[in-house]
């Protein structure tokens, strides 16, 4: 039910269709300003209060990467005599390779001369010992061992065709010529890599990097070995932005003697940061906060008061935890306060007229809600809502930016996909199917991930990448949370970049920009839908058709 509707008889809300209950006077003794509720109605509203305290503060980031080689660790197998490859005895990429171990035959002309220079040396080499030393010298900087050369000079047979042997151990990483090939002298013949130690490369985007620190643990797995966690230290952190992905690359170094890790593998990575905190900061629970973009708020309760009592406090916010927030302001160690159907205080504040989320300041006698009304007059509606929903108005309301003129058929039809896998995600959270929701997330993030970015260019390819960048990071972290709400709370930020992105690019079809005003915490939010018809992936199966379409995109 929407709060600011109010009628003189009984019936149904015209937002939501849910039957409208009788208002009461609430009353409080005590604190004008506090809300009071009887314990029946906390029960039945599911209120829950908690003592706040000062716990060790853990953020958790996590990590996506890749398994890599270590460029210190990669060679390359040059030919050592000018000729051509008569035989290549390493064929394809991948072949481990022993220091030592011929790779390849070379007919080399050049190297038939030395040999026929040192036999001829040979002979005099009593006479003119400096020209005898002179031709072996020759030989030994084309890489021939001291046994080959004594053979060529006491043999006096000349071969045709030289081996030339790997430099180092490990695996073929790209193999660069064929047989019949001519080369130079020092020219690639292979790039080899020794993987007995990797690097594991992680994307840290902007916001997460003040939390990464050199030496600091991670552990991440991959998907190849379910159950097995990799450990190891941050070695680098790469001090340069990738203007593409908006991310740095965060190194670490892993022994891998047994081969396990192998390059271009997966990886998912976590890493517990400890958040820096005074004796003044404390830490809420998510659930406690409401924020409406401007301030967030939290609902006391008076302890000496024997009726429960609510009052508003606003805080100011720090850290943000993966379930909690740090609060720098605005609560001390020890005050109890909403943890759990905060939503339903902040209602019952608002219906008592007494300050609340939505109206911060004292009410007056007027008996509807100052924010929270919704006049006739069009143009008092707009003003009204843009006072009250700033996070969401701030990316769907704002100017249109227009690409379709520059935009190729491909891209669209890859575009269409993503709307696609959006769609299914909606109707999962429409049905409440957990199964589904992270299923259709993972299909989700896939299809992101085929988008070619290089199918645009300037400008357009700039805003692209950086929505995709928003849409990979929500998508994601859908499929990660473990809970319904928090899936919904994150498809309000997946939803937001996808419009625009809609908006601008165009998706080949027609689309609904949809808006709920009581999602979000009643801060309200939008998404998109094929059809005209209200279905809402918010509120679940009591408030479905709860919503409005906005707009409409060809």
């Amino acid at each position: 039910m929407h709060p600011q509707i109010r009628e003189e008889q009984s019936g149904q809300c015209p937002i939501c269709g849910m039957d409208l209950i009788p208002l009461t006077t609430l009353t409080s003794t005590g604190d004008p300003d506090a809300v009071s509720m009887s314990e029946a109605a906390m029960r039945l509203a599911q209120v829950q209060t908690s003592i706040v305290g000062q716990p060790k503060v853990v953020k958790t980031i996590r990590l996506n990467g890749k398994i890599q080689p270590d460029e210190r660790a990669v060679s390359t197998q040059s030919a050592h005599l000018p000729g051509r490859i008569e035989r290549l005895l390493i064929n394809f990429t991948g072949e481990a390779v022993r220091r030592g171990q011929p790779v390849a035959q070379i007919y080399s002309p050049s190297l038939l001369t030395a040999q026929r220079e040192l036999i001829e040396a040979q002979k005099f080499r009593e006479a003119d010992p400096d020209l005898y030393r002179a031709a072996r010298e020759k030989l030994r900087l084309w890489k021939l061992s001291e046994g080959q050369i004594n053979a060529i000079a006491q043999g006096q047979e000349v071969k045709t065709v030289f081996p030339v042997y790997a430099d180092v151990s490990g695996v073929v990483w790209d193999k660069m010529v064929n047989v019949g090939d001519y080369v130079e002298r020092g020219a690639p013949l292979y790039k080899i890599a020794d993987l007995s130690r990797v690097w594991a490369l992680f994307d840290a985007y902007e916001s997460d990097l003040q939390w990464i620190h050199t030496g600091d643990q991670v552990q991440f797995t991959v998907a190849s070995l379910p159950g097995r966690t990799f450990t190891g230290q941050v070695d680098y952190i790469d001090p340069v932005i990738n203007s593409q992905t908006r991310a740095a690359q965060v190194r670490i170094v892993m022994p891998n003697v047994d081969g396990l890790l192998k390059p271009e593998m997966f990886a998912t990575a976590s890493l517990q940061a400890q958040v820096d905190r005074t004796k003044s900061t404390v830490v809420v629970p998510r659930s406690a906060v409401l924020w409406t973009g401007e301030r967030a708020v939290v609902y006391v309760r008076d302890t000496a008061s024997v009726q429960p009592q609510f009052r508003m406090q606003q805080v100011t916010l720090g850290s943000a935890l993966e379930d909690s927030y740090v609060v720098t302001e605005g609560l001390v160690n020890g005050q109890e306060i909403v943890t759990n159907g905060t939503f339903a205080v902040d209602a019952a504040a608002q219906l008592a007229n007494k300050p609340s989320m939505m109206n911060p300041g004292r009410a007056t006698g007027d008996s509807s809600m100052p924010g929270m009304n919704m006049p006739s007059d069009a143009t008092s509606e707009q003003a009204d809502f843009k006072n009250t929903q700033i996070p969401t108005q701030k990316f769907v309301e704002n100017q249109t930016i227009d690409f379709r003129n520059q935009v190729p058929s491909t891209f669209t039809k890859q575009l269409q996909e993503v709307v696609d896998a959006y769609s299914l995600l909606k109707e999962a959270l429409v049905e409440a199917n957990e199964q589904k929701t992270a299923q259709y997330s993972t299909n989700l993030l896939t299809v992101l991930n085929m988008v070619n970015d290089d199918l645009l260019s300037g400008e357009a390819k700039a805003f692209w990448v950086e929505k995709k960048t928003f849409l990979l990071q929500h998508a994601q972290r859908c499929e990660e949370v473990n809970t319904l709400a928090e899936k919904r709370n994150n498809f309000i930020y997946l939803s937001q970049s996808l419009i625009k992105v809609v908006e601008a690019f165009g998706a080949g079809k027609t689309l609904y920009v949809a808006y709920c005003p009581m999602a979000n915490d009643s801060k309200g939010a939008y998404w998109l839908s094929e059809v005209k018809t209200i279905r809402n992936p918010f509120m679940g199966e009591a408030m479905l058709t709860c919503g409005t379409v906005k707009d409409v995109l060809d």
